[in-house]
Formats: C-alpha cells, sequence, structure tokens
C-alpha cells in the first residue's frame, strides 16, 4: 500500500472541529424540539447532524488508521486498545449514570416505557454495543439516542480488521473468517429496528473513510504534478493549490444549498440524497480548508478544541438529561430546549473529564498493560 502521507492542516483541523461542535450540540437541540414543538422540525435538525456525525467518523478512523499503518508494527491489537479507550470508558460511565438517574426518576415514578428497558440484559446489550439490533433488546432506560451506535463500533472493527487484519495472521482463512464474523455483526444490527436509516448512515460512514484514502491520493497529485516541473515548482504547486481550492469551495456550496432545497422540498432529513448531498458539500469544503492559510488566534482555537472534545459524551448523554428536566420542572418550549441544552453540556463535560478527555492516558495504560507498546 501507498504510503499515506497526508496530514491535516492547521485550518482544517480548526474546521472538522467546529463541524463537529455543529453537528452534535444540533442533535441535541433537535431532540429538545421533538420533545417540545416539532418532530419534524426536530429531524430537519438532528438527522442531518447525525449524518454528517458518521461521515465525519469515517473519515477520521481512516485517516488515523492509514496514518498509524506507517508503522509496520501497528497491528489490530493496538487499533482496538485505541478504539477502546476512546469508546468504552465514556459509555460505562453514562450507563452507569442512567442506571441511578433512571432508577430515580422513572423506577421511583413507575414509567412503563423506562421500565421495559431498564433490567440487567438490556444493561448488558447495550455495554456488548449491540443493542436494537435484529434480537437484541432496545436501548437501556433512558438512552434512547444509542440506537445508531452499534454501527459506529463494529463499522470501526471491521475497517480496522480490513486494514490490519493481515498483521494479526499470516493464515488467509482466518483473516477471512473474521472478516466475515464483523459483517455478519453488521448485517445482524442493519435488520433490527431503524433499517433502512442504518444502511444509510453506515453507507455515510464508509463514504467517509473514502474520503480519507481520496485526500491522500489528492495530496499526492499535487506533489507529483509538481515535481514535474523543471522551473518555479513552489509557485506552479501553489497554483495547483488555488485552482484546487476554490473549485472545491465553489462545489462545497453548491452541493450545500442542492441539500438545503432537497431537504425543505421532501421535508425528509432522514433521505439518502440530502444526506449524500451534505456530506459531499462537508467532504469539498474540507479540501478548501486544506488548501487555504488563515490564523486562528488561539483564543477562539482552545475554547473550540474544549468543545469539541466532549462531543461523543455529549451524544450519550444529552437525551437522558432531556428526561431529567422534563421530570424535575415544566417549562415553556424553549426554556425546555435552553435547559437540555445547558445540562447535557455540563453532563457531557462531567463524563468527558474521567473518560474522553484521558482517553490517550488509558490507552497508553492498557498498551503497557498488554505489552502492546512499540
Amino acid at each position: 500500500m501507498t504510503q499515506y502521507k497526508f496530514r491535516f492542516s492547521e485550518t482544517a483541523s480548526f474546521h472538522l472541529n467546529i463541524i463537529r461542535i455543529i453537528s452534535a450540540h444540533l442533535i441535541v437541540i433537535g431532540h429538545g424540539i421533538m420533545g417540545r414543538v416539532s418532530q419534524i422540525g426536530g429531524a430537519i435538525l438532528g438527522a442531518p447532524g447525525l449524518g454528517v456525525f458518521f461521515c465525519m467518523s469515517g473519515l477520521l478512523i481512516s485517516y488515523s488508521t492509514l496514518r498509524r499503518m506507517n508503522d509496520e508494527e501497528y497491528e489490530f491489537k493496538r487499533f482496538v486498545v485505541k478504539r477502546f479507550s476512546r469508546i468504552y470508558p465514556a459509555l460505562f460511565l453514562s450507563l452507569i449514570v442512567m442506571v441511578f438517574v433512571d432508577w430515580f426518576f422513572y423506577i421511583y415514578f413507575g414509567n412503563p416505557d423506562i421500565l421495559n428497558s431498564y433490567n440487567i440484559p438490556t444493561f448488558l446489550w447495550n455495554l456488548l454495543i449491540l443493542q436494537d439490533s435484529l434480537i437484541g433488546p432496545t436501548c437501556f432506560g433512558t438512552s434512547r439516542q444509542l440506537w445508531p451506535f452499534p454501527l459506529f463500533w463494529w463499522t470501526y472493527l471491521f475497517l480496522g480488521w480490513l486494514l490490519l487484519g493481515f498483521r494479526n495472521t499470516n493464515k488467509k482463512y482466518i483473516y477471512i473468517f473474521v472478516l466475515g464474523v464483523f459483517t455478519f455483526i453488521l448485517i445482524f444490527i442493519c435488520l433490527g429496528p431503524w433499517t433502512s436509516n442504518k444502511l444509510d448512515y453506515l453507507i455515510l460512514w464508509f463514504l467517509g473513510a473514502i474520503f480519507g484514502y481520496i485526500l491522500n491520493k489528492l495530496d499526492l497529485y499535487i506533489q507529483e504534478k509538481s515535481a514535474k516541473k523543471e522551473n518555479n515548482k513552489e509557485k506552479d504547486k501553489n497554483n495547483l493549490k488555488n485552482k484546487i481550492k476554490y473549485t472545491s469551495l465553489t462545489i462545497s456550496i453548491i452541493l450545500y444549498i442542492l441539500s438545503a432545497i432537497r431537504l425543505l422540498t421532501h421535508l425528509d432529513p432522514y433521505g439518502t440524497i440530502c444526506l449524500l448531498l451534505l456530506n459531499g458539500s462537508f467532504f469539498f469544503f474540507i479540501i478548501f480548508s486544506q488548501y487555504v492559510n488563515i490564523n486562528i488566534p488561539e483564543k477562539i482555537k482552545k475554547p473550540v478544541n474544549f468543545v469539541s472534545s466532549y462531543t461523543y459524551s455529549l451524544f450519550l448523554i444529552q437525551y437522558t438529561a432531556g428526561y431529567i428536566i422534563s421530570f424535575i420542572i415544566e417549562l415553556p418550549a424553549i426554556l425546555f430546549i435552553i435547559s437540555i441544552y445547558i445540562l447535557s453540556n455540563i453532563l457531557a463535560i462531567g463524563i468527558a473529564y474521567f473518560t474522553e478527555l484521558r482517553a490517550s492516558k488509558i490507552e497508553n495504560y492498557l498498551l503497557k498493560r498488554f505489552n502492546l507498546s512499540s
């Protein structure tokens, strides 16, 4: 495989964080609107946000994995440790929070919906990240937003094994067998509730992974094209980057407008065409960001990096925050949405402080514990 030399520029990384923040917070606000104002209005905000979240996940996972593959000692085991360190601590802590919160607010008040999903088997299925699959139970307690979560985890493992499995075994039949197991699990998950939406989001995830590969090819193309010029190589390189930059920005704007038109005319926020157009716009905007130089002040960069650092925890806990607010006090719709937004962020920061923000430390500890450090 060609060595993966592509690196996100500072501007592209900053814009990726902005997109991550907008996507996660639109999901929170969308769920608040769905709870008190309008189902379709909330979905128009939340569903595209989730679609971008999936595509971005595929992009960043493929980018991270392909870069690490430059190290010949990087194996699937180390990939799993990294993903586990990022995913499981926050998930486990969020589920524990739900155990106590749901018991106090829902078992005590006898809410029948929560009673049906508040039990040990459901908790264990969620801990295995197999909820809402073909035969598995639903999401635990108030964690209704976790229905697409198994797609994230098992698609991570599928791509990780696809790219790295051959480094863990010399036997082709074992590589194919494990790949088949991960494929079966993904099918098992997709055949559960929300099947059509899961298939759409799965497509978006792999589309993001392909984007990560294309970015490297594009960067190599620029380098090779410039290397063929005998004179003024740097000037020709900058001219080529400018052409790519402005063409990408134009395409990004066009695709975004088309996605907005599609969304507003069809009122189908989960629609495949709308989500493909939106994520296509996002991809070309990242290409534009990669080749534009913007001096981002540190006083802006720091808070953006912080808010983006706990978006995963925010996704995990925001639905529970909505239930808490609804039981504490009866509020007008706008105050209800604002209260959910504030409480979701407070809870997410608390969870991320012990988990998401310490993922690298957890990873290093596990690598040393299992003798996987390079």
